[in-house]
Order: C-alpha cells, then sequence, then structure tokens
C-alpha cells in the first residue's frame, strides 16, 4: 500500500510503518475505528498479512465460498474476498452474509451443510517451519501463543507438510501465469487507461498498457508470460500445478490428525515505510506462511496475539475447506488470553 493511487497508506499503530498488503487500507481503516468491518481480496496472503500488521482479524475464506463478481481478476484460482474486523464475531456475521453461490461467479459453491464445528481440540504446527528465521518478538509471540492454547486445554501437535517448501515457487509461477493472461485484457481498448494520443492500435496498446500498470506489475505480467510460453509450459507451469496437488494432499492427510494448524503471518512485525527491512527475495520467500492456504484453497484466519514495541503481531490458523467455524472458534477462543488491541490514540492524529 506504499504505491496507492491515493497516496501511502500508514499504521494506525505508527504512522511511520506500513499497514501491510494489499488490503492495507482495509485494516488500517479497521484500526483506526473508521469502519467496523471491511473487506479484501487474498491472493497470496492480502488480507491476513495487513490484519497482523494492525493487530485485527483478517479472514481468508474457502476458495468458492464467496463470489468474486466485481473483483478484478488477478490469479483468478487463488484469490477469494476476505473480511477484516477488530471483533471475530463481526467478521463471521459479514461471512454469513456474504458466502454462498452467485449465478455471477462460475466458482462460488452452495454453502448448506458444508461447515462443522471442530472435534479433536487439536492444533498442528509443521516441522519444516521449525528451522525457519523468524524475528525474535515473532518468535517469541509464536511460542506464547502454543503456550495459552495449551493452557487453554488445546493440544497442540506436530504435522508434516513436506511439500511445503515449495510453495513460494509454485505459487510466484501460477500466480503470474493467471496474471498474464487476466491482465491481458487491459489494453486501452477495452479496459483500462487509453492514450488518446496515440496514432496507430499497437501504439495505443502499448502505450495504454504503459500507463495503467506500475512497476512490480510489469514484473509479474513478464514473469507469467515467460513461464506459458511454448516450451515452458511444461517445465514451470505444470511442475508448479503438481506442487498444488501434492500440497493439497498432505494438507489433507495432516487435517485427519488436527482440527487445525498454527503458524506465523509474516516473519518480522510491520516494517518501516520504504524499508522492508530484507531484500526481495527474502520478502518473496516470507509468503510461505500465508500463499499455502491460497495454493490449497483453504479457510484461513489471522489474529492478534502480541503487541511488541508497539508493534501488533498476529498469528494465523488453516483449516479443512469449509470448515470457517473452527476456525471463528479457535481464534475466538485466544480472546481469554489475548483481547483484541487498540492503537494508540496520539497517532490517529489524521489532520497532517
Amino acid at each position: 500500500t506504499e504505491n496507492s493511487a491515493f497516496s501511502v497508506t500508514h499504521n494506525p499503530w505508527n504512522l511511520s510503518r506500513v499497514p501491510g498488503g494489499s488490503s492495507g487500507g482495509s485494516a488500517a481503516a479497521v484500526a483506526a475505528g473508521f469502519v467496523p468491518f471491511a473487506l479484501g481480496s487474498d491472493t497470496g496472503g492480502s488480507v491476513r498479512q495487513p490484519a497482523s500488521f494492525c493487530g485485527v482479524y483478517g479472514l481468508k475464506p474457502s476458495y468458492g465460498s464467496v463470489s468474486r463478481y466485481g473483483l478484478v481478476a488477478y490469479a483468478s484460482s487463488l484469490e477469494v474476498i476476505g473480511v477484516i474486523s477488530k471483533d471475530i464475531s463481526m467478521v463471521e456475521e459479514v461471512f454469513n452474509v456474504i458466502k454462498g453461490e452467485d449465478p455471477m461467479d462460475h466458482s462460488s459453491i452452495a454453502w448448506e451443510k458444508k461447515d462443522t464445528e471442530l472435534k479433536k481440540g487439536v492444533i498442528g504446527f509443521p516441522i519444516q517451519l521449525k528451522t525457519l528465521t523468524l524475528h525474535p518478538d515473532v518468535k517469541e509471540t509464536l511460542n506464547s501463543t502454543i503456550d495459552n492454547y495449551r493452557k487453554m486445554g488445546y493440544r497442540i501437535a506436530d504435522v508434516n507438510l513436506p511439500t511445503i517448501e515449495y510453495v513460494v515457487s509454485a505459487y510466484y509461477v501460477i500466480a503470474t501465469a493467471e496474471a498474464s493472461a487476466n491482465l491481458a485484457r487491459f489494453d486501452g481498448v477495452r479496459y483500462g487507461e487509453r492514450d488518446f494520443s496515440a496514432e496507430n492500435p499497437e501504439e495505443l496498446m502499448l502505450s495504454s498498457r504503459n500507463m495503467g500498470f506500475g512497476k512490480e506489475v510489469k514484473l509479474r505480467i513478464l514473469l507469467g508470460t515467460y513461464v506459458l510460453r511454448s516450451g515452458f509450459q511444461e517445465q514451470y507451469y505444470l511442475r508448479a500445478q503438481k506442487i498444488r496437488t501434492a500440497i493439497r494432499n498432505d494438507l489433507e492427510k495432516a487435517f485427519k490428525q488436527v482440527d487445525s494448524i498454527l503458524m506465523p503471518v509474516y516473519p518480522q512485525p510491520a516494517f518501516k515505510l520504504g524499508d522492508p527491512g530484507m531484500d526481495p527475495f527474502s520478502q518473496k520467500l516470507a509468503d510461505i506462511f500465508t500463499c499455502t492456504a491460497n495454493l490449497a484453497g483453504v479457510p484461513a484466519v489471522s489474529f492478534p496475539a502480541a503487541v511488541k514495541e508497539g508493534l501488533p503481531i498476529g498469528m494465523q490458523l488453516f483449516a479443512p475447506p469449509f470448515m470457517e467455524k473452527t476456525l471463528f472458534k479457535t481464534a475466538g477462543d485466544y480472546r481469554k488470553v489475548f483481547p483484541p488491541p487498540n492503537p494508540p490514540k496520539n497517532h490517529l492524529d489524521w489532520s497532517a
């Protein structure tokens, strides 16, 4: 959200910090108390990461549970409409209103009798994530979250997700390939900005696409076009789809032993505007915590778990497809040990 069309979005907890993205505006508005809830789109963590950075709840529903009609398509098989609020009960209420089948979205499904309550009282943690480097505050929050759930009567169990180390690579191949196809329509003729000074159709398309897309979007379109080239689909795109199937299978096996899976949302707290604190490659690798749920199509929710050095830190839970009730119950239980926090009032003077 540093690249917002309406200028930079600030984190209500500290105006020198980012609110996360890409639905950072939604999370910042909720955290600041401007609105009781907001919607966002989650393609690889874009609801959950800003919710974590801003100290609120962020739901990424199961794929197909909420209509995507009206959403500008980026990666159609990954993105879902999510809900952000300070109150997990509000998240659940809004979700119950917007979920369900929509004839305008062929990927949406009927919801009747799909969600059930948790049965085992067991939370899993992927053994593959134990060796990943986390900011000390995030690591401390993760450990305290596990301890607190144990004290509340939950059992914590290790789960094995052997293909999770490949999900970031698979995610970026699939997401950019779909973006390349979806965003091709923004040519200045049918969709998008138009350069009225262009003298011929070719110049119109080249100039209009250059006007309408930022540097990062252009980079992703180029990458997606590359992986879809003749001769490269099998090497990249089809392999990525196989990894996607494998992580779905891994999660399906894990959910036979546990109700939900706990993991961090991001490896560090909200970073400073203009200074992500890590190189671009490490930033992409950090998506391992969030994009896994999008690849598998399972629901996930981020919830406030701590405030360290004046910045909120969130954790997240995954559940089996259409088991959102499990997420609402388990994330809601954490309010008993850590009620949702509010940002300092002195940071909420927006007159400047």
